[in-house]
């Protein structure tokens, strides 16, 4: 299985449960709460009042929470090479024994050399 479907699989099953989340905010808001109130009366009403978000909340909670989740998911979805480019950049490094940016023709700062094997 490539990459790419893993990142769009792990990006859509974190929508698709995040989504049950926001829809499920008003039933826990109504429901769920105040029966765990009566079976925990014990736990102070700010715990509780920190429990009852709107789904206006939640909504705006999960979208905060997905930027960071989406982007490493859509960079890897987008990257271009494939496997053979791979292996022919790292055949390269072991061989020449020069940076991994020296062989791509980059000017990133870090010169580390890459060896294989």
């Amino acid at each position: 299985m490539g990459s790419k479907v893993i990142a769009v699989g792990l990006f859509a099953a974190w929508a698709v449960h995040d989504l049950e989340e926001i829809v499920g905010t008003r039933y826990w808001r109504r429901k769920a709460i105040p029966r765990l109130r009566a079976r925990y009366p014990t736990v102070p009403d700010a715990v509780w009042r920190t429990a009852e978000v709107e789904t206006v909340q939640m909504a705006f909670a999960v979208s905060l929470v997905g930027v960071p989740v989406a982007v490493p998911s859509v960079a890897e979805a987008r990257r271009k090479f494939d496997h053979d480019f791979r292996e022919g950049a790292v055949r390269i490094v072991g061989e020449t024994g020069k940076p991994i940016t020296q062989v791509a023709g980059s000017s990133a700062s870090t010169r580390v050399p890459w060896r294989t094997g």
